[in-house]
């Protein structure tokens, strides 16, 4: 974050959305009415990828980070935005830095200071750090050697020099540990004592004071530091006394205020006391600033700081702090802590892994604790009007924390009836005794069995409905009082295994499942099943397991994740690159007795396909991916049996990890789940509904009323 000459605040991080307003990697907040803008306007607004950093010159905005593109400028890595457009920072293909990424940003003389991990700025000779003085690149060269020889992760002014901090051990042909200073001219060390496996990330500026945060234990010989501490000019201080001094984990952000120092980062104590990812050091002791929490973090972790007026600014990865319910950012004034904007929420503060559509209701599970408006534990209705916990009070979806402090995850979910079943981590649902398995009536939740043997002994990641029976899938060993080798059904009064003795079930994660007649296909990460090779995917008749192909290549080489039935063909993706000993490209089909490719996504390493699902005429795909059979599909793509195409601009918003783990439908409209800020465009957190005859395609609509 860092504050506008003109009082406003601009935030930078992996965010797609502000407030319902697209704004992709980058934003300004207006305190004076309380609103959000974009850098740019419709689709080419902010940047492609992650921002790190973020800094003001003048009356222009600079950003760092790990994209290539501002608006639809080519830039490589970072860019200026003058109030109306974005530049690069030099010309042709060899602007800004060279593929690699910046951390830092600083501004002193009216030149701009660029750190990160990176050997090339506007095609001149660097070590990751780098001056540009408004037309031209230079390294900050000192004797024969230029920069420093590591990642720098802070840059910091102080008086007319410049301080530089991160992983290094030398800057020019000083040794300098971890930190350094450049006068304009030479590089000198400033005596920290950095050793192995610590770091600098942050550095701030008081007065004739500095302060840097990071992961240490020791400043200088023989001051002990946990990982703050303060430079007066001449000598290393710690923050608090013998153990009680600094913090219990990685520092990642500090802003000083007068006498008060706040410290922000992962961490779980300040001084000793309890003190969640905030902390603040007033000269003398170390006090609290309002608890916060998160969906992913047992410390929820502040990573940036600011202040303007007399307001604090904490930004980071949280969803409450102070007592109240904010979106990863919020506003101190005083001792009273406030959001940043008004209106509803937009879809889920966390992931969604799992959907299911009842009538006209969309049920989503996944791994968080707020949709739309309502506060919801991991499983929440949409009744196409607004949202709904499964539940009341804080006992409602599934209620139970782990031991790390996390919420529980919900990873399937099955329709039969009127009832819902759900599966995953929890051990409770609203305040229900359920192991991993549990049913919503619609009123009230059950276990699935009686006694301290309910349901199952470790995670369900697969549910499937056929007639009375339900079918469970995942990482287990027994299923009430039954052995039950990662599968097992439940008939509405009792557990059964698939198979008999010790060779039932599978022998690793069963991870989907789908049920045609009397025939049930599981997929998942298993090379065996009943005790026979089967590769990733097989065949439970009632009566016995069969492999689906022939010998030691039959099924596929690597984890199944989605199984659907489309034009009497099995249908399977997943992380594969062959099926029955063929290439396939993570997605493949089985008609009985043969695999078949049925087309080229993206050739990387890391591409995952996660989702299948039939609605109306069509197969719907979802995933990590950018191009299907040579179309570029953005995470979404939809198949009509014999060719691919794309579903508008497809899942497009929220950093470099966006990703579609869940997809369900009925008619004409389909829902698409998972971890991204758009859709097509449209501002739409974890969900979004796609209808064919829509205008528009995608549409959000999930804020309530």
């Amino acid at each position: 974050m860092a504050r506008m000459a003109n009082g406003n605040l601009a935030v930078a991080g992996t965010f797609s959305t502000c407030n319902g307003t697209s704004a992709k990697g980058v934003a300004i907040y207006s305190p004076i009415d309380n609103s959000w803008s974009s850098l740019g306007v419709g689709n080419s607004n902010g940047v492609n990828g992650r921002v790190h950093a973020i800094g003001v010159l003048g009356s222009d905005l600079y950003v760092g980070g790990d994209f290539s593109h501002a608006g639809d400028l080519l830039v490589n890595g970072v860019a200026r935005w003058n109030g109306a457009a974005w530049s690069s920072l030099g010309t042709g293909v060899s602007n800004g830095v060279a593929n690699r990424t910046v951390y830092a940003l600083a501004a002193l003389g009216g030149d701009l200071y660029v750190g990160g991990v990176f050997d090339q700025a506007g095609g001149v000779s660097v070590k990751n750090v780098a001056r540009w003085d408004g037309s031209t690149w230079t390294g900050l060269t000192s004797g024969s050697e230029t920069g420093v020889n590591s990642l720098v992760y802070a840059l910091a002014v102080f008086g007319t020099d410049l301080i530089v901090g991160g992983e290094f051990d030398r800057a020019g042909n000083v040794e300098a540990r971890r930190l350094a200073r450049w006068n304009g001219t030479a590089w000198a060390s400033l005596g920290f004592n950095g050793k192995n496996n610590s770091y600098v990330t942050t550095i701030a500026v008081s007065g004739s004071d500095f302060y840097v945060g990071g992961r240490f234990n020791e400043a200088s010989a023989g001051v002990t530091a946990s990982n703050v501490a303060r430079w007066n000019g001449g000598a290393w201080t710690s923050l608090g006394f013998l153990t009680a001094n600094g913090v219990n984990g990685v520092v990642q952000s500090i802003a000083v205020s007068g006498s008060d120092v706040y410290v922000g980062g992962y961490f779980a104590q300040a001084g000793g006391l309890p003190a969640s990812g905030l902390a603040r050091w007033n000269g003398s002791s170390w006090a609290t600033v309002g608890a916060n929490s998160s969906t992913g973090f047992s410390s929820p972790p502040v990573l940036a700081l600011t202040i303007s007026g007399n307001d604090l600014y904490a930004g980071g990865y949280f969803s409450r702090m102070g007592g109240e319910t904010v979106s990863n950012i919020a506003r101190r004034n005083g001792n009273d802590w406030s959001s940043l904007g008004t209106g509803k929420g937009n879809g889920v503060n966390g992931i969604v892994l799992s959907m299911a559509v009842s009538g006209d209701d969309v049920y989503v599970g996944g791994y968080f604790t707020k949709v739309g408006n309502v506060l919801a534990n991991s499983i929440a209705r949409w009744n196409g009007r607004e949202w709904s916990s499964l539940g009341v009070g804080s006992n409602n979806g599934v209620s139970d924390i782990d031991s790390s402090g996390f919420q529980q995850v919900v990873f399937a979910l099955a329709v039969s009836g009127r009832d819902l079943y759900v599966g995953g981590t929890f051990t409770k649902a609203g305040g229900v005794l359920a192991r991993r398995a549990a049913r919503w009536d619609g009123n009230s939740w059950s276990s699935l069995g009686v006694g301290n043997e309910n349901g199952v002994n470790n995670v369900v990641v697969a549910l499937a409905v056929s007639g009375n029976d339900l079918y469970v899938g995942g990482g287990f060993t027994q299923a009430g009082n039954a052995i039950a080798n990662s599968i097992a059904r439940w008939n509405g009064t009792t557990w059964a295994s698939l198979g008999i003795g010790s060779g039932n079930g599978v022998n690793r994660d069963v991870l989907v499942i789908a049920v045609s007649g009397q025939n049930v296909f599981v997929g998942g990460s298993f090379t065996q099943a009943g005790g026979a090779v089967a590769n990733r995917v097989a065949r439970w008749d009632g009566v016995a397991w069969s492999n689906m192909g022939l010998g030691s290549s039959n099924g596929l080489n690597d984890s199944v994740l989605g199984l659907a039935f489309f034009n009497s063909e099995l249908y399977a993706c997943g992380r594969f690159a062959l099926s029955g000993g063929v290439a396939a490209s993570r997605v493949s089909r089985w008609n009985g007795s043969n695999w078949t490719d049925i087309g080229e996504t993206i050739g990387v390493a890391d591409t995952t396909l996660n989702a299948l699902a039939v609605v109306g005429n069509d197969l719907y795909l979802g995933g990590s991916f950018r191009t299907i059979d040579g179309t570029l599909a953005n995470n979404f793509a939809r198949w009509n049996g014999s060719t691919w195409a794309n579903l508008g601009n497809g899942i497009d918003g929220g950093g470099v990890d966006k990703s579609v783990f869940a997809i369900a439908g009925a008619g004409k409209e389909l829902y698409v789940g998972g971890f991204f800020g758009s859709a097509n465009g449209q501002p739409s957190a974890g969900i979004a509904k796609w209808t064919s005859e829509s205008q528009l395609g995608f549409s959000n609509g999930f804020e309530g009323d």
